[in-house]
């Protein structure tokens, strides 16, 4: 029942249900897509597992990114590789940019983390959160440019707010 509910790890499988990799979060799932078989991400893509396991950890904007998707709107399986590895990998990036987590140092990695909250408390909650704010509201107003930059303009206008 964990499993089909998407609760638990993301356990890659080839079509005739023998395992080829575990994925405990967003971190591992994006490693392992880098090795499993392509026959095993095609068969959980045409069923939009992804999608379903992103959705049971609280990722919605990434299942809603991907959940479209379909392996037909893609040359090879390779491709349809690339293509998770890279959404999954902006999307930890992004995240990781204008969201403050507690600083523990046996989990730290500079690439991945913009500000940590250091210490306890209202003080640094607030150090951490106003730098992190600020991005957000930057991010609102000139978004970064991607490889989708050409589909549309930012929907945000001066005087919207930044939340």
């Amino acid at each position: 029942m964990t499993e089909q509910f998407g609760f638990g790890d993301f356990v890659f499988r080839l079509p005739d249900a023998s395992e080829v990799g575990r994925a405990k979060d967003l971190t591992e799932l994006e490693k392992q897509l880098q090795t499993v078989p392509a026959e095993s991400i095609v068969f959980h893509a045409q069923s939009n597992h992804f999608s379903h396991w992103l959705v049971a950890r609280t990722e919605f904007a990434l299942a809603a990114k991907l959940r479209p998707r379909k392996v037909s709107d893609f040359a090879s399986p390779e491709h349809l590789r690339r293509d998770l590895i890279e959404s999954i990998h902006e999307y930890r990036r992004e995240q990781g940019e204008v969201l403050i987590g507690d600083f523990k140092a046996d989990t730290f990695k500079p690439s991945e983390s913009s500000f940590l909250r250091i210490g306890s408390g209202s003080l640094g909650a607030r150090l951490a959160a106003s730098p992190s704010f600020a991005t957000s509201c930057a991010r609102a107003y000139h978004p970064p440019l991607s490889r989708h930059s050409h589909l549309g303009a930012s929907r945000r206008r001066p005087g919207d707010g930044c939340v």
